[in-house]
């Protein structure tokens, strides 16, 4: 009878001891540090006005260098859950930040304290339609310029600064949109592989463009057509084409997330 007592309270005692260890391990949290990182020096003026000068046989044709971006990251959110092509947005968001300015990519840093301890699986950014590629010539890298863009097709305004682009998600499977409220893939090779956030630790997570590399903006170009040959870039009339980049092996990404801990 005294054996019997003897384990039915050592094993309370482990059941309880199970329990708090369980309950401290769930509330416990780290912090987040997303900064969005690249390798070129910050443009500091833009020549919106200057003409262009013909880098091509065809006068209306120019070749451009991209240097920057400058855009509005209304929010940034994320989940340890993971979704699938064709699965719904149920998952559970943690929103790490949110902006309402202009931005140029490498001015973007955004931290998350108390984040639940765990793996993270899944990144949804929200932009504003609306965004400036900041762009050299390739025949004279001292020019550059502002060209308005917009994130999507090309028969909306170039005027409606507070209208929003379809929400990228991002996983292990490549860069996400919903349409008609299912998940589909838009851009197979922008992965986020995971990051972890670790109790009372800091997890730096680098948003960065290219991939891994040293990120050198004149080794890809691009193609200005000039639609109706002004030599001013006119969002909704003007195009681009032939995006090239002289880079072996080649970019397979636009950008990618690198996880670093401290």
């Amino acid at each position: 009878m005294k054996l019997s007592y003897a384990i039915i309270f050592t094993a309370s005692l482990l059941f309880f001891s199970c329990s708090k260890d369980d309950s401290v391990t769930e509330n416990q949290s780290g912090t987040l540090v997303l900064k969005a990182v690249k390798t070129l020096s910050a443009v500091k003026s833009f020549h919106n006005s200057s003409k262009a000068t013909v880098t091509n046989q065809n006068a209306n044709v120019y070749q451009m260098h991209t240097l920057d971006f400058k855009f509005n990251i209304a929010e940034i959110w994320v989940s340890q859950d993971e979704f699938n092509v064709g699965g719904e947005d149920k998952l559970k968001w943690h929103k790490i930040g949110e902006n309402n300015q202009m931005k140029l990519f490498g001015d973007y840093s955004f931290t998350a304290e108390n984040l639940p301890v765990g793996v993270y699986r899944s990144i949804k950014i929200k932009l504003k339609t609306l965004f400036y590629r900041i762009a050299a010539y390739k025949s004279d890298r001292t020019k550059v310029i502002e060209m308005l863009e917009r994130n999507g097709d090309w028969n909306g305004s170039c005027t409606d600064f507070n209208d929003f682009a379809p929400i990228n998600y991002f996983n292990s499977k490549g860069n996400h949109q919903l349409v008609s409220g299912k998940f589909k893939v838009v851009a197979e090779g922008e992965k986020l592989t995971g990051f972890e956030i670790k109790p009372g630790k800091i997890t730096n997570l680098y948003w960065k463009l290219g991939d891994e590399r040293e990120f050198d903006p004149y080794a890809c170009y691009f193609d200005w057509i000039d639609e109706n040959n002004n030599g001013i870039w006119d969002c909704g009339i003007d195009r681009q084409d032939n995006y090239q980049c002289d880079v072996t092996p080649p970019y397979e990404t636009m950008w990618i997330f690198i996880p670093k801990y401290q």
